[in-house]
């Protein structure tokens, strides 16, 4: 394309790319035709002049030149000086001698511009029809195109008139009331009158001696800021004249009005930045005014002695203008008090105030107003002083209650809250040690031997003995042991204070007590603990005797949050079994029902079981067998693993091979890297190692489980040919696994290894969600969720038991302890039936 097509989004940025890349190339050829384009230039439109008809003129034929080398033709010349509009030809002139004569004017960027006056004016160009909706009201006032500010006064009424139809919520088109459309055909029917309005665009007659006069004010409306133009030329005479206005409406939300004032002051400094920055070759010499004497004070002091709102804005201000810079000025005599309040276009034209700005400022500096305010006067307090806060806070005493509520309602976990009482019985002991030894030491007796090696006995035989002999950021599980006790101990004497001061006592509970039915008694570390008549059985302590808690205490609630996450958020069931051999919750199956309702996780994986009506179960599930003699088979997944750590690893699928035993229930767990028959028969041999090897296998029509089957069929008969060793065949005939398929397209046949691994993927999508594990990592978490499932009870629990008999018990407890549970689960049926009748049904289900 060799010219810029206008119409396509990207028109404007070529045209003003292709000035700056030419003004860039010949900035050696034509240096002043270069600077132009680059500041002068509005897409295709230039604005520049010079200070002599000389210079203009050079001015001009460089230009000419530059852009017709690009082959770019400048032409709609216009200027305000006669003999030069005479000297271009016809054809490149924007009007003609005639309409310069008549003080006819161009549009220049959206104002009118009189080449012979060299000022500018507005036009106003309005419905004929209008009606008195909110669309109309912003559709007219959109009209006026004020870029400089020159009209605020009555832009700024229009915008607050506007910002109270929004208040009332009219819509677009509906009809304001008749007070608001009084207020608006007054303005409107008042609007021609800017047509009237001339402003010179000659800020000075000379570059020296030139400075701005910035003012700002502000009212409950808006707040808004004017800058002027002094200037003294060669034979002494001052003038003053409007540069930049800018304005806006008070926000809706109520706000100060000298916090309004200091708004109008950080507009000002705005304007003024701007300003700075147009004005890039002109040295800028600013004078700030203002007649908020709250807000001079606030300048006065460092911006952190205020609030955050005050300190934000008086550091803004003061990084562009300088305290010394700013001066009080009265509002009679502020003429950003006619922008912040507004006026009507018609006393507009006649408003020396704005247009020239105070009469002051045309004369000399020693008759300009003083301050009138004295900073003395002013309480600093009572305007937005920032509160500080204490550094450090001390307490005289210490209060245990205080600091186990603390850490117990300020953590979300268990586990967190001991550790951060672990530190905090660190640091106290660290500070008794510390004032002993200041109690026993003066300067003079540091360097006595005989004293240092007393002190040394005495911190030995004083030094509490929970508290570990080398200390260092990690907590010893010695500290974490005796935080724990300390932290229980005290939300039980919370809950039952009665209770615990009448077992010290020797007083026997009430029959109505809660507590009476579980014989409870405090142990040695001031514990209670439910009792029992299992005292000489092997079990472990703290489940013949576990830790009574209420319910509805915190410290219940996060300790059953613990187990359940801990535990791959293990069910109710599990839950209630794992957490019964440590600690006993009044209520707890509401708790943990409630616990698990709202685990997010958990949540998420819910879904709707079927409740068909269940068949007669297999004989392999009720006859008796050793564990894992028969079982079934079953694949899960795929499942991703990661095959190493890094930036960029790689990922690979893997499958999870479950096998179930009939008789217990009892769950094994093997990792599979694919689907083929020897993959599977390598973890068939993994199981049989650690398990035994089964008589039957049952499983689905799965092609690698054919495979596999047709594989030891081969195995068989290969080692059965063998007529060197007929012993050898003779035990591996006695010992061939019986493979059996359930009828294809049948899974309600495998409805045991299916629920197997339904339970498999509970756990391992609350723990796993999107994370990629290493193999290492998943064949962890897999034991993990196997030993859980192994020890879920057999059967629902009671509050009583002590025990759960569970699939684990089979596999990894000792004789001695299987016995033990079974007779535990006996005894605990026949000493809660009061027939023999049930008695009797009950020894022969057993």
């Amino acid at each position: 394309m060799l010219t810029v097509t206008y119409g396509t989004a990207c028109a404007p940025f070529l045209a003003v790319r292709t000035l700056y890349q030419l003004a860039i190339d010949s900035a050696e050829t034509h240096p002043r035709a270069s600077e132009v384009l680059l500041n002068d230039f509005y897409v295709d439109d230039v604005m520049t002049g010079a200070d002599s008809i000389e210079e203009v003129t050079s001015l001009r034929q460089e230009l000419v030149s530059l852009l017709k080398s690009a082959g770019l033709n400048l032409r709609k010349w216009t200027t305000n000086c006669w003999p030069l509009l005479l000297s271009l030809p016809e054809e490149q002139r924007e009007m003609s001698p005639k309409e310069f004569e008549e003080y006819s004017s161009v549009k220049l960027l959206g104002l009118q511009w009189s080449p012979a006056n060299d000022s500018f004016s507005y036009k106003v160009n309005l419905n004929d029809k209008a009606s008195s909706t909110k669309r109309q009201i912003l559709s007219e006032s959109s009209r006026i195109f004020d870029p400089i500010g020159f009209l605020t006064p009555v832009v700024i009424g229009i915008k607050i008139l506007f910002q109270e139809l929004w208040r009332k919520k009219y819509k677009w088109d509906d009809v304001i009331s008749s007070e608001h459309a009084k207020r608006w055909h007054c303005i409107r029917d008042d609007l021609p009158n800017l047509e009237k309005i001339k402003i010179p665009r000659i800020m000075w007659t000379s570059k020296e001696n030139v400075e701005y006069h910035a003012f700002c004010d502000a009212s409950l409306d808006a707040y808004a800021a004017v800058i002027y133009c002094r200037s003294v030329d060669s034979s002494g005479n001052i003038n003053s004249n409007i540069v930049a206005a800018k304005s806006k409406v008070a926000p809706i939300k109520v706000v100060s009005l000298p916090r309004l004032e200091l708004c109008g002051a950080v507009l000002l400094t705005r304007l003024v930045t701007k300003l700075k920055t147009s004005l890039q070759d002109k040295e800028i010499k600013v004078v700030a005014w203002t007649d908020s004497a709250i807000v001079l004070h606030w300048l006065s002091a460092l911006p952190k002695r205020w609030s955050v709102f005050i300190g934000n804005r008086t550091s803004e201000i003061l990084s562009a203008i300088p305290r010394e810079s700013w001066n009080h000025v009265r509002s009679e005599q502020n003429p950003a008090d006619c922008a912040s309040r507004g006026i009507p276009p018609s006393d507009l034209l006649q408003n020396e105030l704005w247009w020239t700005g105070p009469s002051w400022i045309t004369k000399e500096r020693d008759q300009w107003p003083k301050s009138e305010y004295s900073v003395d006067n002013i309480k600093s307090d009572d305007f937005e002083r920032r509160k500080k806060q204490p550094t450090y806070a001390f307490v005289s005493k210490l209060d245990p209650t205080n600091i186990f509520c603390k850490v117990i309602d300020d953590s979300s976990r268990f586990l967190k809250s001991i550790r951060v009482l672990g530190f905090i019985f660190r640091f106290i002991a660290n500070i008794r040690e510390l004032v002993s030894i200041r109690k026993m030491l003066t300067i003079g007796e540091i360097c006595d031997p005989v004293k240092i090696a007393e002190l040394k006995k005495f911190l030995l035989n004083s030094r509490d003995k929970s508290a570990p002999k080398t200390q260092s950021l990690a907590l010893s599980s010695l500290e974490i042991s005796i935080a724990k006790t300390k932290l229980i101990k005290f939300h039980q004497h919370l809950s039952f204070p009665l209770e615990i001061n009448s077992i010290k006592s020797g007083v026997n509970l009430s029959k109505g007590n809660k507590l009476a039915s579980l014989a409870p008694f405090v142990d040695d570390q001031g514990l209670l603990r439910v009792g029992g008549r299992i005292q000489e059985s092997n079990v472990a302590y703290s489940a013949k005797h576990p830790i009574i808690l209420d319910k509805n205490t915190r410290i219940a609630k996060l300790i059953v949050d613990h187990f359940h996450s801990s535990n791959c958020h293990a069910g109710v069931s599990l839950l209630f079994a794992i957490l019964r051999q440590e600690y006993y919750i009044i209520g707890c199956r509401n708790l943990l029902r409630k616990i698990v309702h709202k685990c997010v996780p958990c949540f998420r994986q819910q879904k709707a079981t079927s409740t068909q009506q269940m068949g007669n179960l297999p004989a392999d599930r009720v006859l008796f067998s050793r564990p894992f003699s028969k079982v079934g088979v079953d694949y899960a997944g795929p499942i991703t693993l990661r095959l190493a750590r890094g930036r960029n690893p790689k990922f690979t699928k893997a499958y999870i091979a479950l096998f179930i035993c009939f008789s217990t229930k009892a769950i094994h767990i093997e990792l599979v890297s694919d689907l083929s028959s020897n993959a599977f028969l390598a973890a068939l041999d993994r199981f049989a190692s650690r398990r035994g090897k089964p008589s039957e296998i049952w499983s689905d029509n799965g092609t690698n489980f054919h495979g596999a089957n047709r594989c030891l069929d081969e195995m068989f008969q290969l080692l059965q040919s063998q007529q060197h060793n007929d012993m050898v065949t003779d035990h591996l005939s006695k010992d061939k696994i019986s493979w059996n398929f359930i009828p294809p397209s049948s899974p309600h046949f495998g409805g045991l290894w299916e629920a197997g691994v339904k339970s498999v993927k509970f756990h391992l999508n609350r723990v796993v969600k999107d994370h990629r594990l290493t193999y290492e990592e998943m064949y962890t978490l897999l034991t993990q969720i196997e030993a859980l499932l192994n020890s879920r009870p057999m059967w629902p629990t009671s509050d009583m038991d002590p025990i759960a008999l569970s699939p684990a018990h089979f596999l990894i407890v000792t004789q001695t302890r299987f016995l033990e549970a079974v007779a535990l689960r006996i005894f605990d049926i026949v000493a809660t039936t009061s027939k023999m009748a049930r008695c009797q049904t009950r020894s022969q289900t057993w």
